[in-house]
């Protein structure tokens, strides 16, 4: 147990010697092992050379005294034999000689004294000498012989020769040690040798390759080894400075990579193959709100939210298995719970045999993204006011419904509504009003609709409602009858109790169109007819009204241009004093000719189209411009105080431009500002939006007429009338037609008449035919008529010549 203790303690230090010397000592270990086998080896041969040298000359002696020996004992001449073996006995290396005869008793007893080896018994003793011979034949330093003594083949005796080796051994000892000396100084020279030259040529480049380890170990990798050889260590060194290297590069290019990654916008998650989380980045967190160690081994499943569709997940997981790359949009959950949209691509990561060992997950917050495509998808699709559908999305909605229907075989109902007088009430009140009211109007409406019915606001107060699964007129009937009733009830908008009726067109899928443009038109049509029939009812699409859209279209399209194509023409009819009957002015009347829509259009069927679709303000440039220009030139040539009377649209208050406008044609005209009357409707004083009671003003104030036309046909403000500076009452034709049928008719006409005195306001009768009621008209107190009494509107040139005959003939001043 000792021994091995030993032998593990002493392993255990030469473990941690330093190489070199580990390297010398076992180095010095073979030679020295291989000196001590090569030195008993040469000790060895040295001693068989020494004793066959030794074992040739006693040979030798034997043999010669074997030859001379006979003689002797044939006589038995003692005296001779000891002289024999006393010769041989005196060499130096012959220890003893003794002769026997045959039966072994020692014929000669000369022992030389001076012999190391000789015995203590007396000389010539022969049992003595028989006892040193057997003692001289058991040593190892002895070499004992024997040779046979013959003569004629008869054997006389025998001859021992006892040989001395230890001189001989001595000196090959000393050879052997003096040699042993100098081959252990050779192994120490050599052994310090070997350990410098190992030293230098081993150790050095191996430590220097050790220190680069520990540097490259550490992170630094700037300093290359140095060995300039050329040898195996020196390509080692060599071939580690370019491993350094490429690792360096690798690892410049894994730090860029390390840093991309947790320097990146978008959050990076790697995962195994199952889903677990193994690596998160920054924006991860700052997204989610997961600290690392609160995710590191969890499953991506955290971050479900519930609102992505499976399918979307099988997808996934699909892709990845077939080794490709998902790309997808992904609703997740933060940690506080807030739902957050993510743009997220998925790869798998594989080894160098293309199994996949980890999936990576770089997504990109689009949150915001999804919010703003939602507003933009709200803006684009619903209305802002009532947060209805629009136009286009309920002209969709239109579309899936009709390709639902001709799949299951069912029709679909489209009503057109639109609200009966809304402008009036939003120009009487103002536009938070209307917001208001419509806004309780799609309430209103939505509350009739059955779930999964479309309700729409189009424009304006045009709403459009779709109704799936429809079976008869009697359900759209019904649903009008009850969305007119809904609408009829008091609402309180703006401080005022108002009530609502609309006019609804119903048209109907298949019977009717099966494209949503072409419905939509003629549910629009039957809502036009049904407010041409009274309003506040409903009417089915009929193909009638549907040509009587298609024309009104038409006239639409020729409106746009026709001011450019010259196709306008002011006619002029005459205004004459009541009393004397002498003309006094003109009013400026439009007239417009279309080949295209068959010659003259009437005027109320294309005035309210040029408001309607926004041509009024350039047609009614065109008129006071016109008007003015030839009132001027006739005011010059008859020397006559004309005046010209020209209507305005309240569409040509609302750019606050009209003021300037009138302004600037009086001007270049050269016409008096009281030459000129604007006349205006009751329905302008009440619009307040677009400031026309400044404008009206300032109009007076350069002393520009104005008129009331069509006064007690609308609604009528009789507080307005005292609040503007109004000079002229006209009183409607419709007034003026009644007189001859009764007393009612002509009560209300003195009464306005009154009114109008009463406000220091002249009057002009309009519509005047007979001289009935021209007589009628003069003795309730008018002012001024005007009518086909007294002529017709007529173009300038026939006015002109009129004025002439008016006249008495006088022709006009050149």
């Amino acid at each position: 147990m000792r021994a091995s203790e030993g032998l593990c303690k002493l392993a255990k230090h030469f473990r941690d010697l330093p190489l070199a010397i580990k390297f010398s000592l076992l180095t010095a270990l073979i030679l020295a092992t291989t000196l001590g086998l090569s030195s008993g080896y040469l000790i060895e041969r040295q001693q068989q050379l020494v004793e066959h040298q030794l074992q040739g000359k006693a040979e030798s002696l034997g043999r010669f005294f074997a030859l001379i020996a006979p003689e002797t004992l044939l006589a038995y001449d003692f005296s001779t034999l000891d002289d024999y073996i006393s010769e041989i006995t005196a060499r130096e290396d012959v220890l003893f000689a003794l002769v026997v005869d045959r039966e072994d008793r020692p014929l000669t007893t000369h022992v030389d004294a001076t012999k190391r080896l000789m015995a203590a018994a007396s000389q010539g003793a022969p049992q003595e000498m028989l006892r040193i011979r057997e003692a001289l034949a058991q040593r190892g330093d002895v070499m004992l012989m024997d040779f046979g003594i013959a003569h004629r083949g008869d054997a006389l005796g025998r001859l021992f020769i006892a040989v001395d080796l230890l001189p001989s051994m001595n000196e090959t000892r000393r050879i052997a040690l003096r040699q042993g000396f100098w081959y252990l100084g050779a192994i120490l020279l050599l052994s310090l040798l070997i350990y410098f030259v190992f030293r230098v040529n081993v150790l050095r480049p191996v430590q220097a390759l050790m220190h680069g380890a520990r540097r490259v170990a550490a992170g630094d990798f700037e300093q290359p080894v140095q060995n300039p050889a050329r040898d195996e260590l020196g390509q080692l060194t060599a071939t580690f400075n370019d491993m350094m290297s490429r690792i360096h590069q690798e690892r410049e290019e894994l730090r860029k990579l390390s840093r991309a990654v947790e320097q990146s916008p978008a959050s990076v998650v790697i995962t195994d193959t199952e889903g677990a989380i193994e690596y998160v980045n920054p924006p991860f967190v700052r997204i989610t709100g997961y600290r690392p160690d609160e995710v590191l081994g969890e499953n991506l499943r955290i971050l479900k939210s519930g609102q992505t569709p499976v399918e979307v997940y099988e997808d996934l997981w699909q892709t990845l298995k077939r080794g490709e790359i998902w790309t997808g949009e992904l609703c997740n959950r933060k940690k506080d719970g807030e739902l957050y949209w993510e743009n997220a691509t998925i790869a798998p990561i594989k080894d160098d045999n293309g199994v996949t060992t980890h999936f990576i997950a770089i997504k990109e917050d689009i949150s915001l993204r999804k919010d703003y495509e939602q507003r933009l998808f709200q803006q684009a699709n619903f209305d802002p006011l009532t947060s209805l559908p629009n136009r286009a999305l309920a002209l969709d909605r239109l579309e899936q419904a009709i390709h639902k229907a001709k799949r299951d075989g069912d029709a679909v109902a489209v009503l057109f509504l639109d609200l009966d007088n809304f402008k009036h009430i939003n120009d009487t009140l103002d536009h938070a009003s209307g917001d208001a009211l419509l806004k309780h109007v799609a309430v209103a409406l939505a509350e009739t609709l059955r779930e999964g019915d479309t309700l729409a606001r189009l424009g304006g107060d045009e709403f459009l409602l779709v109704i799936d699964e429809y079976d008869d007129g009697k359900a759209a009937e019904a649903l009008s009858q009850k969305i007119i009733q809904a609408l009829s009830q008091p609402v309180a908008v703006g401080g005022e109790s108002l009530r609502v009726s609309c006019s609804i067109g119903i048209t109907v899928y298949p019977s009717d169109g099966e494209d949503p443009a072409i419905l939509l038109k003629n549910a629009d049509s039957a809502m036009y007819q049904a407010k041409a029939e009274g309003r506040g009812t409903y009417r089915f699409f009929t193909p009638s009204f549907n040509q009587a859209m298609a024309k009104r279209l038409k006239t639409e399209n020729q409106l746009h241009g026709a001011l450019e194509r010259q196709e306008f023409e002011v006619f002029y009819q005459p205004i004459v004093d009541a009393m004397s009957g002498e003309v006094v002015a003109a009013e400026a009347l439009l007239r417009w000719r279309n080949e295209e829509l068959g010659g003259n259009v009437p005027p109320d069927h294309f005035i309210p189209l040029a408001e309607e679709i926004g041509e009024i303000n350039s047609i009614g440039g065109f008129v006071l411009r016109q008007a003015i220009q030839q009132m001027a030139q006739w005011r010059q040539r008859f020397d006559a105080p004309l005046c010209i009377a020209i209507n305005l649209s309240a569409r040509q208050f609302a750019n606050g431009g009209i003021v300037a406008e009138v302004e600037r044609a009086l001007r270049e005209e050269g016409l008096p500002a009281e030459a000129l009357e604007l006349e205006i409707t009751e329905r302008l004083l009440l619009n307040e939006s677009h400031g026309c009671a400044a404008q009206l003003a300032q109009l007076r104030a350069m002393g520009v007429k104005l008129s009331i036309d069509d006064f007690g046909t609308g609604y009528s403000a009789l507080g307005y009338l005292k609040e503007y500076p109004l000079d002229t009452l006209k009183v409607d034709r419709s007034f003026v037609e009644g007189i001859n049928a009764g007393d009612s008719e002509c009560n209300l006409i003195r009464a306005i008449i009154a009114m109008a005195e009463g406000l220091d306001m002249e009057v002009i009768a309009e519509g005047v035919e007979t001289e009935s009621q021209a007589q009628s008209l003069r003795k309730m107190g008018a002012n001024y008529l005007q009518g086909y009494l007294f002529a017709r509107p007529m173009p300038a040139g026939e006015f002109e010549a009129y004025l002439t005959a008016r006249a008495g003939g006088r022709k006009p001043q050149s």
